[in-house]
């Protein structure tokens, strides 16, 4: 009921057709108001729920957008450890490479050292036996000579004894020195000496 249907109520407490039609102003007025607050309340919670929504949806896109956020970040993370993984793989094999090729190395310096230590050594026993050889033959060369000088020498004195005596040894003495000692001195150089 609002300020006027009160002062009419007040001026004229008598009449009742007039009471009847305040009160029926001041339901109509109060219906009025109460829809009025209905349509303001329904409006409100309309807004409401409006907010809520667009805030609801706010936060699920923020969440969607974090979540997506994290997923590029996780990729990027799983690339780059993966790519680290194979630059260490790569690196790895590099080392393990150069450590094979320096091995390789190391045998092949070996292995042409000891080539050239074993040919050196053939070569100096090559030279050695060749100059054992050569002394010997420098050794046989030299009883050959002393030989055949001691068998002339013998020789020339049995032949000078030989006409002395009116016996003729020269020739089986000269024979047997020459042709005897010969003969042994070629079998024996026969023999390798």
């Amino acid at each position: 009921m609002d300020t006027t249907s009160a002062r009419q109520l007040q001026q004229s407490p008598a009449d009742p057709a007039v009471q009847v039609a305040q009160i029926a102003n001041a339901a109509a007025a109060a219906i009025q108001g109460a829809r009025a607050a209905e349509v303001a309340a329904r409006a409100g919670q309309a807004n409401a729920l409006q907010n809520a929504q667009a805030f609801d949806a706010t936060r699920i896109a923020n969440i969607q957008r974090a979540r997506a956020a994290a997923q590029e970040n996780a990729r990027a993370a799983e690339a780059a450890r993966r790519a680290a993984a194979a630059a260490a793989a790569e690196v790895a094999r590099a080392v393990e490479a150069e450590r094979i090729a320096n091995a390789a190395r190391v045998q092949a310096v070996a292995i042409a050292n000891a080539r050239a230590i074993e040919a050196s050594r053939i070569s100096n026993a090559a030279r050695a036996q060749a100059a054992a050889v050569a002394t010997s033959a420098a050794q046989a060369q030299a009883v050959a000579d002393a030989v055949a000088r001691n068998t002339q020498d013998g020789g020339l004195l049995l032949g000078i004894a030989g006409n002395q005596g009116n016996v003729a040894p020269l020739a089986i003495g000269s024979g047997y020195g020459l042709n005897g000692l010969g003969a042994s001195w070629n079998g024996y150089n026969g023999k390798g000496h």
